[in-house]
């Protein structure tokens, strides 16, 4: 018999839905790898993981994220991070800071979004 949907029941626990963003482009990066490990523990934890590759979505430069093709890029972005219920950054250190495409996807959202999250 199935449970009516809503929250877990007491004795039930809500899967936990943990995103890891790498920012570096390059393929098995450091900073990828040790975002993937992150997530690894998180999962080995009976959390749900997923690595959001920026590549992936094409995002554009702040600026010029209302055109046509990038508020869809960004959207997208956007509602995998507000689908989270905790968020894993990872950054290559790049002139004493974090790089620019983590920046520049960080610009692309807003506040709100980390509210209430683990990051």
């Amino acid at each position: 018999m199935s449970r009516p949907a809503g929250p877990p029941a007491a004795n039930e626990s809500a899967v936990v839905r943990v995103v890891g963003i790498a920012g570096s482009l390059r393929a098995g990066s450091a900073t990828q790898m040790a975002v993937r490990h992150a997530l690894l523990g998180a999962a080995e934890d009976g959390a749900r993981t997923q690595l959001l590759d920026l590549g992936a979505y094409d995002l554009p430069f702040l600026g010029r994220h209302t055109e046509t093709a990038a508020a869809k890029a960004v959207e997208r972005f956007v509602a995998d991070l507000r689908s989270a219920d905790g968020i894993i950054l990872g950054s290559p250190e790049i002139h004493g800071s974090i790089s620019g495409v983590l920046k520049n996807a960080l610009d692309l959202t807003d506040r709100g979004l980390f509210e209430g999250k683990m990051v």
